[in-house]
């Protein structure tokens, strides 16, 4: 329901509290800080206490020192209330730009209220063009939105305790617009293979930072526009990968190819050496963002395009899957920014929300999955093999269960699950990710060992071990398919 009632069993007192938060300019967060109590007939509001969780006030400081650093532009606050008799933590987030797809996923409430168990409680919103935004939502269990490692994880406790949550909360968000017809273009619905166009229309400026700038596209206001939201989705993230030989020559049309991500990095801090797992005690491994781009140099060099004058590469019998564009076949909506920061566990009931929309739009649910397990597991520096494996027996699998299990006869197979969960559309988020990181615009948390952790389970997934007669991760899943009649088979 939005908007939800602050107070469950008192409809006048939350009713009334929507009228105080109305009555706040839109993106305006001094108004909530500065905030100290305003009485009506039917509803006392009075803050007790504020801390600032993300962004910039004058005269105010960070709550703690590990804290996000406004990276969407926005303030973060976290008040205690009392409203009318009861107490009441409340989340504030303004941004001083509208429109904004984080708060219009709220006021079109008919995608919030699909399935409203997996988000947060909100309970008002005001929004106005040239003046910003307000999100007024729980404070749920105990996380804290917009601050990284504060959401209640514990690395111990995560795989076998807190993952499962996670994993059911996001396979019913994406199943609840699974196959949705009204939030597809028509490329899409009618499964068209050459979507050039698409990919024309899928970038705005020849220069990537210009392209961050312009990275949002509306139809109007207030009523957000899926089907015209392309921020790394389909076309646009498959072909970060697709395009570009060596020399640059790429595909007619898209504007952003993997060589101009490459060339956006920073080259200042290209082979700084970063810790990425202690494999014994005395021993530590390290990875660079150099080491970053090799390994997605070889997954985009699958698909066997000319390398110099006379020389192809032999052509990877998987490369089709790998490059097959996110929204072949299944395609849901989705967060876009599914890093664990974003998805808040409430550790005493085991129940997992998600937050923060700033990207959402047409996507892959599996790519929401890697995402968030990237952006988690720890423990990711195993061999390429036994990391697969174990990523396959406790994300994969039960994410692929679970949406068989909400989806019936509409469920997508396992292999398109782990196709896209390895596919290029999750590599390219992977790159962009880095880039930000890189460039100072975002910050994540131990992102670049992850990351390449993750592009050698991808080599394995699609091609297996070097210099080894082992059975690539997709082959073992095809030849699973090919023996029985398991629903792992290709659709």
């Amino acid at each position: 329901q939005y908007p939800h009632p602050v107070i469950e069993d008192d409809a006048a007192t939350s009713k009334a509290f929507q009228q105080i938060a109305a009555s706040k300019s839109p993106g305006n967060a001094l108004d909530w800080w500065e905030h100290c109590q305003e009485q009506t007939d039917e509803c006392k509001f009075k803050v007790l206490s504020k801390r600032l969780l993300a962004g910039k006030l004058p005269g105010a400081e960070i709550a703690d020192v590990n804290q996000a650093n406004g990276q969407s532009g926005s303030v973060v606050m976290m008040l205690e209330c009392l409203i009318g008799t009861h107490s009441r933590t409340l989340i504030v987030k303004t941004g001083d730009q509208y429109p904004a797809p984080d708060c219009d996923f709220y006021l079109q409430g008919e995608l919030y209220s699909r399935v409203p168990e997996v988000f947060i409680n909100v309970f008002a919103v005001q929004a106005q063009i040239g003046k910003g935004f307000t999100i007024v939502m729980e404070k749920f269990g105990n996380s804290f939105p917009g601050k990284p490692r504060m959401n209640g994880y514990d690395s111990e406790l995560m795989l076998n305790e807190q993952l499962p949550p996670v994993i059911s909360s996001l396979a019913k968000f994406h199943a609840a617009f699974w196959n949705d017809t009204s939030i597809a273009p028509k490329y899409v619905t009618d499964g068209a293979d050459d979507v050039e166009d698409e990919a024309e229309k899928s970038f705005s400026s020849k220069e990537f930072d210009e392209f961050i700038e312009k990275r949002r596209g509306f139809a109007n206001p207030v009523k957000l526009n899926v089907q015209g939201y392309t921020w790394l989705t389909d076309m646009a993230i498959a072909n970060v990968m697709k395009g570009l030989g060596p020399d640059g020559i790429g595909l007619v049309g898209a504007k952003l190819r993997f060589n101009l991500l490459k060339k956006a990095m920073p080259s200042d801090n290209w082979e700084t050496q970063v810790p990425l797992a202690a494999k014994t005690e005395e021993a530590v491994s390290y990875c660079s963002y150099k080491e970053l781009w090799t390994l997605a140099t070889q997954l985009r060099d699958m698909h066997g395009l000319p390398i110099g004058v006379g020389g192809i590469l032999e052509p990877n019998q998987h490369r089709k899957a790998f490059f097959e564009r996110p929204t072949k076949d299944h395609w849901t909506l989705t967060h876009n920014d599914a890093k664990f920061e974003n998805v808040l566990l409430e550790v005493d009931t085991q129940r997992a929300k998600i937050f923060d929309f700033d990207l959402v739009g047409l996507g892959s649910g599996p790519m929401d999955l890697a995402c968030f397990f990237i952006s988690m597991w720890e423990r990711s520096a195993e061999s390429a093999q036994i990391a697969y494996e174990q990523e396959m027996q406790l994300v994969i699998r039960p994410y692929f269960e679970q949406l068989s299990f909400e989806l019936g006869d509409k469920k997508p197979t396992l292999l398109h699950v782990a196709d896209r969960y390895y596919g290029s559309g999750t590599v390219a988020t992977v790159l962009v990710m880095n880039l930000f990181a890189a460039k100072g615009l975002k910050t994540f948390h131990d992102f670049l060992p992850r990351s390449v952790c993750f592009l050698r389970r991808c080599l394995f997934y699609w091609k297996g071990l070097e210099d080894d007669n082992t059975q690539s991760g997709r082959a073992a899943l095809l030849s699973v398919a090919e023996s029985s009649d398991s629903s792992c088979q290709i659709a």
